[in-house]
């Protein structure tokens, strides 16, 4: 589990030298829940996630009504579009 040697040694160069990692978690709401992570990723990490999205299979989203539903399509209510992506990309 976890990325792969390759993934590592490409991206290694990028990232802080210090192999301590110190994030800090803001609280911006408790209700919705809402975080904020300073400097999650780096700009070579977020331009990643961005070509993958932009090359990414967009579906209109779809809500379940509850267990057993199977997962109806309600333009009234839900407006959004999803894509999974693979883990090796």
């Amino acid at each position: 589990y976890g990325p792969r040697p390759d993934v590592i040694t490409r991206i290694r160069p990028h990232r802080h030298q210090n192999p301590t990692l110190t994030l800090t978690l803001t609280v911006l709401s408790c209700a919705p829940r809402v975080f904020e992570i300073k400097n999650f990723l780096s700009f070579v990490e977020v331009d990643h996630l961005l070509n993958v999205a932009r090359q990414s299979d967009m579906h209109e989203s779809s809500v379940s009504a509850g267990s057993g539903s199977r997962g109806e399509k309600q333009k009234v209510t839900r407006t959004s579009t999803n894509s999974w992506i693979p883990r090796q990309k």
